[in-house]
């Protein structure tokens, strides 16, 4: 108990720089930044995580728009109520912990191995009704964390700058495109593609993300849901929706070298629409392929 009263008192001792910022005018986000760590992982991985938590914590506390809460604070708090901020909490667990911390949103993470590829499931969590505000998938590139580390940063950023409460968000899934063509000409095309999007939609609602992310994400919008009744349900309209995109291509010559392209785009609970192009391959495709999608 001594612990969580401590913890409190250093809260409270920082809020009182947040109510003068709100004074002098818009008062900073408070956030609270969880790690990736699970109970069972091995001792290295839990060194590796907490040096990563440290590098986003940097980066983040850069970023007026946020004000960080102190990881004692998140410590004593969690180690009283017996959780942890890189697990999945239900709603009530979260309003709990945020109503300790003074936090506006919770930053959580869990880890994904998907094959050879580490991958992390970030969420931003409304810490005052225990729902998903936003979330993403990020490569997590064990080699150098810094890389990572500003990938959830500007995640966490352009989110702040970005979702309303009632504004969607969508999430492609890039599947496969197979390709049709004897010469393999555009071997590169799905990697191209899916690059050109990532910049296309890049501080907007909608999110690129490989098509094997996308149930793991949707299990954690479901298990947060699950946890929610009646009233405390956000509107329809609000929940994220799931694009699945992929096709077949072949490539052919007449005056330029173009390819033949059907396109389709799957919403995941709805239907599906298919789309053909016959035009060369490169950003004029790419940002037709992007207004379709936009409009799916």
């Amino acid at each position: 108990m001594s612990r969580i009263i401590l913890a409190l008192l250093a809260i409270c001792l920082g809020m009182l720089s947040h109510d003068r910022v709100g004074a002098e005018g818009a008062a900073p986000l408070r956030l609270a930044v969880g790690g990736l760590s699970a109970p069972d992982d091995s001792k290295e991985l839990r060194e590796q995580n907490a040096i990563f938590t440290d590098i986003l914590t940097a980066r983040l506390s850069r970023i007026t728009r946020f004000q960080l809460v102190e990881r004692t604070a998140i410590d004593a708090v969690t180690r009283e109520m017996s959780l942890s901020l890189s697990q999945t909490l239900k709603p009530a667990d979260a309003i709990r912990v945020g109503g300790l911390l003074r936090a506006d949103w919770l930053l959580l993470g869990s880890q994904l191995k998907n094959g050879e590829t580490n991958t992390a499931i970030i969420k931003i969590v409304d810490a005052r009704t225990g729902i998903i505000r936003d979330l993403t998938a990020v490569s997590l590139n064990r080699t150098n964390l810094e890389i990572s580390a500003a990938g959830v940063a500007e995640f966490v950023s352009t989110s702040a700058n970005r979702v309303s409460g009632t504004e969607q968000r969508v999430f492609l899934g890039i599947g496969g495109f197979e390709d049709l063509s004897i010469n393999n000409r555009y071997p590169d095309f799905r990697k191209n593609l899916r690059a050109s999007l990532e910049q296309k939609y890049r501080g907007t609602r909608y999110a690129v993300v490989e098509r094997a992310m996308v149930n793991p994400l949707l299990a954690e919008l479901r298990l947060n849901l699950s946890g929610l009744t009646g009233s405390a349900l956000p509107d329809a309209a609000a929940q994220p929706a799931f694009l699945l995109v992929d096709g077949t291509y072949q490539s052919y010559q007449d005056e330029t070298a173009k390819i033949s392209l059907v396109l389709r785009v799957q919403e995941i609970g709805g239907g599906q629409k298919l789309y053909s192009f016959k035009e060369p391959p490169g950003p004029e495709l790419d940002e037709k392929i992007a207004t379709l999608i936009s409009g799916a």
